[in-house]
């Protein structure tokens, strides 16, 4: 197989995407290999197959049960397919792999055997894998975070990206498959058909400031409904036809190192995941919208709703809750403050809502000062005659701003 080098920030590691892309292209491993990975319609799922298929050929050279291609090894007893992957996985283990990391590799094993009516020891194997440890890739992007990466770049294209997996949630592979017909105006925002004509098909929304980033970026192109959104670079910069998810890595590992974003690693990863980070970002700013009603926050979406705009199927709920596009485009609207990443645009927020609280009239404001400056004079009478600290004037206002306006505090 063919080794691939690239530079990943500071230190050279083998491109394993590049790798795999080289082993299922060729017929090294044979016909039933071939088949089986034509038959998956997902790249990052081929990727992920590919990969740990190639691991087990290349840990079986040097075992008992040796095979040159896939073909020879479908011929292999159930005894020796067992204890290869029996030996297989302790070594996994004992090279101090993880839990996901095993299963991930295994998946695509298993999903082979399967799909080629081999019948092995499966339930029994999977007891061998490593106990599940903490996930990590826990947290979400901070808006300061996503300002410094937008801040840490120039080019329109990459802007476009940030601005979209933020305010959409999208995962990286409904953002490289989208195309410029795709992206539908509804109001000042776009509506978005993510894996149109898929099983997987749903519609979510972008803010107003990322359609600004996004037709910024358009502008510089000649563009049909057909042409892909965002357009794929390779290492010297050409521009190619698609955009591969691994692209779509590239330039958020680039971003990270020129913003100089800190995340913590524990073990293999890191707290905040690279491209996951920006989709709880979004998920957060959905659950963050909220009503008071009576004193209490309630959620201004639904849980329900939420789960349409992450594109999740919910299971049954999700199958028969169908909302309409202009119903959920209003729910999507209700978390748009949350979503503003640009400062200057959340400033302008900030300033909007103080002003929208400032419902008291002149009049009330005169009683107001009146009836202060009165309680000032019976508690300076009544008391020590001492006169009142800022802290006993601050909590007298709050409670004569209750009768006037309880709403405005409560808000």
């Amino acid at each position: 197989m063919v080794k691939t080098q690239h530079n990943e920030q500071k230190g050279q590691k083998v491109n394993l995407f590049l790798l795999a892309r080289t082993a299922g292209n060729s017929s090294m491993y044979g016909k039933t290999y071939e088949i089986f990975i034509e038959s998956l319609n997902s790249e990052a799922t081929k990727d992920t197959y590919i990969r740990g298929l190639g691991r087990l050929h290349k840990f079986a050279q040097n075992h008992e049960v040796k095979f040159s291609t896939f073909d020879q090894l479908l011929k292999k007893s159930k005894d020796e397919v067992n204890q290869l992957l029996t030996d297989f996985l302790l070594d996994l283990k004992n090279s101090g792999a993880k839990a996901g990391t095993v299963k991930t590799l295994f998946a695509g094993i298993d999903s082979f055997l399967i799909f080629n009516d081999f019948e092995y020891s499966s339930k029994r194997l999977k007891k061998l894998f490593p106990p599940p440890n903490k996930p990590g890739g826990g947290e979400a992007y901070k808006v300061e975070h996503l300002q410094k990466m937008l801040s840490s770049t120039t080019s329109k294209r990459v802007k476009a990206v940030v601005m979209l997996l933020a305010t959409t949630g999208m995962r990286r592979g409904g953002l490289a498959g989208l195309k410029v017909g795709d992206l539908e105006p509804i109001e000042d925002c776009y509506m978005i058909t993510v894996y149109r004509n898929d099983v997987k098909e749903y519609v979510t929304f972008c803010t107003p400031e990322a359609r600004q980033a996004v037709d910024e970026y358009l502008a510089t192109r000649d563009v049909t409904p057909d042409s892909i959104l965002i357009e794929g670079r390779s290492k010297s910069g050409k521009i190619q036809p698609t955009l591969t998810e691994y692209q779509i890595d590239n330039m958020i590992t680039l971003l990270l190192v020129n913003a100089k974003i800190d995340r913590v690693k524990t073990d293999n990863r890191y707290n905040i995941s690279m491209i996951h980070g920006t989709r709880k970002f979004y998920r957060t700013a959905l659950r963050k919208t909220r009503y008071i009603v009576d004193g209490n926050e309630v959620p201004a979406i639904s849980e329900a709703d939420i789960e349409k705009l992450m594109g999740h199927k919910n299971g049954l709920k999700g199958l028969y809750y169908t909302p309409e596009v202009k119903d959920l485009f209003t729910e999507y609207k209700k978390a748009i403050p949350y979503l503003k990443i640009q400062e200057h645009l959340r400033q302008k927020d900030v300033i909007e809502k103080l002003s929208a609280q400032n419902t008291i009239s002149e009049i009330s404001k005169w009683e107001i000062l009146e009836k202060l400056e009165s309680l000032e004079r019976r508690i300076n009478d009544v008391k020590t005659g001492k006169p009142m600290t800022p802290q006993d004037k601050v909590a007298i206002a709050k409670k004569v701003l209750m009768e006037y306006e309880p709403a405005a505090l409560s808000s």
